[in-house]
């Protein structure tokens, strides 16, 4: 994923390098910070990028609003990020102001851009990434309210392991102990818990996550599958229907309703996790969220 820079402060290209390499990673997709020196490069290179930062300090706007206008009629769907200066003449606060009416993405001051946490929070945006999000923020609402929430939150950082195996070896870094092992220190804290096996709590933060990434959008089939650990959407499609008796397409069209209901049940009750589509009636559970 291209992401393209003109006149750029160096601070805030700093900024944006050490994000994008934080980002990258998480995301799993390859950001490409790239510079470019003058007007020509950057109508080469532009329409090929997904992100597109220009700098009022070190160019006139005079000239960037041609280029963004440009841009955007080539590719509309390019995010544009604009870092201000102080603009004194009225002509240039307008111009400022048709920027905005060619659906820039940011405006950022001098103070702003040169600070890696909010290049890291656009980039996440940009690659999907605010999905985690919404997956954490959906299943707070679900996960009780006493010492269970605490172990199932640390599992679910690490949801997209495709197997309880895959599981407990990122849970459990440093323990020098057989995968037999942790397994079944895993399998005890469950049980103590009164928690379902961590097969089944596995299976349903997974379901959560992968109901999320599709409700959500930004992501295609084949990046789930690639970030879930199945490599293929045949695959993906093939695990969901062994797991939960139903297709990716059939899970998309499911409401999160439904979806929220099974996968609170084994949190709250220890269930082993069931779909039922046709259900709308509350787990036992869930007016006390």
């Amino acid at each position: 994923m291209r992401i393209v820079h003109y006149g750029l402060r160096s601070p805030a290209i700093t900024a944006l390098r050490t994000a994008s390499l934080s980002v990258s990673g998480a995301a799993g997709v390859e950001l490409f910070v790239q510079s470019v020196p003058n007007p020509g490069v950057f109508r080469e290179l532009a329409p090929q990028a997904a992100m597109v930062v220009v700098d009022l300090q070190h160019l006139l706007i005079h000239d960037v609003v041609p280029l963004v206008k440009e841009l955007l009629l080539l590719s509309p769907f390019t995010r544009v990020v604009v870092v201000n200066t102080l603009l004194t003449r009225a002509q240039e606060q307008t111009l400022l102001f048709e920027l905005g009416k060619i659906s820039v993405g940011e405006l950022l001051d001098g103070d702003r851009c040169v600070q890696p946490g909010l290049w890291a929070y656009i980039l996440e945006e940009l690659t999907g990434m605010d999905a985690l999000r919404d997956f954490f923020r959906v299943l707070r609402r679900l996960v009780p309210t006493d010492a269970r929430a605490a172990l199932l939150l640390d599992l679910a950082r690490h949801a997209q392991a495709a197997s309880v195996k895959q599981l407990v070896l990122r849970f459990y870094p440093d323990d020098t102990a057989s995968d037999v092992t942790k397994r079944h220190k895993l399998w005890n804290r469950c049980n103590e818990l009164g928690l379902a096996s961590p097969e089944e709590v596995l299976d349903a933060l997974r379901l959560l996550l992968l109901k999320t990434l599709l409700d959500q959008g930004r992501w295609s089939t084949e990046r789930i599958a690639i970030y879930l650990g199945h490599g293929t959407t045949k695959n993906l499609t093939r695990s969901c229907r062994t797991r939960y008796g139903l297709g990716v397409a059939a899970i998309k069209k499911l409401s999160l309703n439904n979806i929220e209901l099974a996968v609170g049940a084994v949190f709250w009750d220890g269930q082993g996790l069931a779909i039922r589509p046709n259900q709308d009636v509350p787990f036992p559970n869930q007016d006390v969220l």
